[in-house]
């Protein structure tokens, strides 16, 4: 479970963080959470993890794309 943070691994995080964590994205309580199985928990986390990043990238593009629309309107 240690892939919460944008995806990457963290060692060494706390139990409690880690549970904040999975409650507030996945908007369900700790006992609800318990009673997931770890590969749903993992499921969840990795689709999560993979619309962030292309969510992520997309809005990066567009940025570039605007930057790029600025420079030329001023030179206009």
């Amino acid at each position: 479970m240690k892939s919460l943070v944008g995806g990457k691994s963290v060692k060494g995080i706390l139990p409690e963080i880690e549970m904040y964590e999975l409650c507030t994205l996945l908007h369900k309580t700790p006992s609800e959470i318990k009673a997931e199985s770890y590969e749903d928990i993992v499921g969840l986390l990795l689709v999560h993890n993979a619309k962030n990043h292309h969510e992520s990238e997309a809005q990066k593009k567009g940025d570039k794309k605007q930057a790029r629309k600025n420079v030329a309107d001023k030179y206009r």
